[in-house]
Formats: C-alpha cells, sequence, structure tokens
C-alpha cells in the first residue's frame, strides 16, 4: 500500500499532474547520493515543470514547492516533463546530466533538452537548458520519451535515446545522440 512508502513528494497545485514521469537522476551534485526526478507535465498550463530531489542519508515528505531544484517548460503546451531520465554523465565533467522531454513544444514538433548536472543546480526555464534537440516536422512528438543510453559506443561518455513517436504518420522513430564532451551541440 503506498501509505506505507517511507518518504512522500507532493505536487505544487491541481491539476500539475506530479508523478507522471519519475526517473533516477543518477548523482547530479556530485555529493555521493543520487539524485530523483520528478515531471509534472501539467504544471503551469502544461508548459510542465521537472523537479530535482537531491538524495541524502536523512529524507523526509516534501511538497515539490521546495525541490532541490526546479526546471519550468518554455510556453504552455509543451508538456515538459511528460518523460524524464537521468543521463549518465554526457559531458565527462564527472556528474550525471539530466534528459527532459516536451513532447507538445513547437505545435507537437516536440523538443528534448539536456542539464547538465553540477556542484549547484538552480531554478531555471528551459530555454536556458545548455543542449535542446528538436524534432524535425510538426506532429513528430520527439521527447515524448528520453532515456539515458550508458556508452554504446565506448568512447567513454554516456549517450542519449529521444523517441519521437508521431514520426511518419506513428511509425515513429528513435533517436541515439553521442555523448562528445563539451562538444555535443544542438
Amino acid at each position: 500500500h503506498l501509505s506505507l512508502a517511507d518518504v512522500k513528494f507532493s505536487g505544487e497545485a491541481a491539476d500539475d499532474k506530479s508523478g507522471f514521469s519519475v526517473a533516477g537522476a543518477g548523482d547530479v551534485n556530485g555529493d555521493g547520493f543520487d539524485d530523483m526526478l520528478i515531471g509534472a507535465y501539467g504544471a503551469d498550463s502544461e508548459a510542465g515543470k521537472t523537479y530535482v530531489v537531491y538524495g541524502s542519508s536523512v529524507l523526509a515528505d516534501k511538497n515539490l514547492s521546495a525541490a532541490d531544484a526546479t526546471f519550468s517548460g518554455e510556453v504552455a503546451g509543451d508538456k515538459s516533463g511528460n518523460s524524464v531520465s537521468g543521463a549518465g554523465d554526457v559531458n565527462g565533467d564527472g556528474f550525471d546530466d539530466l534528459l527532459i522531454g516536451a513532447y507538445g513544444a513547437d505545435s507537437n514538433t516536440g523538443k528534448t533538452y539536456l542539464l547538465y548536472g553540477s556542484s549547484i543546480l538552480t531554478d531555471k526555464n528551459l530555454s536556458e537548458a545548455d543542449v535542446s534537440f528538436s524534432g524535425k516536422a510538426g506532429g513528430d512528438r520527439a521527447g515524448h520519451r528520453v532515456a539515458g543510453a550508458g556508452d554504446v559506443n565506448g568512447d567513454g561518455f554516456d549517450d542519449l535515446l529521444i523517441g519521437a513517436d508521431g514520426v511518419d504518420t506513428y511509425t515513429g522513430k528513435t533517436y541515439l545522440f553521442t555523448g562528445m564532451g563539451n562538444r555535443l551541440v544542438e
């Protein structure tokens, strides 16, 4: 029964749909504890939000308004946070990175955001993400699902998967981006 959970994270407001997507993020702030991602694609008129909650030896119930970092969608209808994932260390700086999908962005073209981990994460709008990946055409829904792929090519940098289920009249397509240190660009 969920009432027996050790810790509960409550959404900020009605219709935020917090918890629609959740993921382990790895250690994004380098403190030795793995961290958590909680997506709320309904927040702010479906602009969406993604919350980072740092791991700790002592965890307590928390309203997500007190999350350690919050990443807000760019505009209403983007549905950012519909899909979230830890990305591993894509840029090789020693901090795990974050992926946030927003399949509703740009008339359902969709967009995925990569945010690099650091010792101090600050709240930001996803327009300030370190890297973003846009779908190719309206209806692609790029970022409907996102995932860290591990280091599939063995180059020492973790890689990314971005799903776009709407491509070619819902035939769908999955895109692999290999991590390349600080050279990973949009």
